[in-house]
């Protein structure tokens, strides 16, 4: 359902008219990225996917504190890490084949901010992002970056659901 509210590289891109989608390789990061290299081919657009690492979130940074997760992240990678390598990977595997011309960034800070500048400098028409489907109730308890972003920024926005 889709619904609207207001990492590699393939070849240069434009600003002339452009979209910008949020990756972060999930599911839901996925289907907005199918949705968005739909649009964009269709409308002729560019296309700039972008992926946010998010800062460490309070619990985590108190968390850091512990030995127990000192050794742990000491012994592997930061779990952004990963997140980025699955966004790049989504961007090569399904724009890759694709004659758009698109770019995949990666930039550090809130995700709702930083996609919001990003789209102003590409000058772009939209921006789309990803969102799993939840019940009302459960929708109520949980932060939905997507629905902030539809209801913060002066674009249009495309909240891409997944179930």
């Amino acid at each position: 359902m889709i619904a609207t509210a207001q990492l590699a590289q393939g070849p240069a891109v434009e600003t002339s008219r452009s979209f910008v989608v949020g990756v972060d390789g999930s599911a839901s990061g996925r289907h907005a990225l199918d949705v968005a290299a739909a649009d964009a081919a269709q409308a002729g657009a560019d296309l700039v996917a972008v992926h946010v690492r998010t800062r460490h979130t309070v619990a985590e940074s108190l968390l850091r504190a512990s030995s127990y997760l000192a050794v742990a992240l000491a012994e592997g990678e930061d779990w952004r890490d990963e997140l980025e390598r699955d966004a790049r990977s989504d961007c090569t595997a399904i724009l890759g084949p694709t004659s758009l011309r698109w770019r995949c960034v990666v930039l550090d800070g809130d995700l709702v901010t930083e996609l919001h500048r990003l789209a102003v400098g590409a000058h772009a028409a939209r921006i789309y992002v990803g969102a799993r489907t939840r019940g009302t109730w459960r929708t109520s308890l949980h932060h939905c970056p997507a629905l902030t972003l539809a209801h913060s920024v002066d674009l249009p926005v495309t909240v891409v659901e997944h179930g």
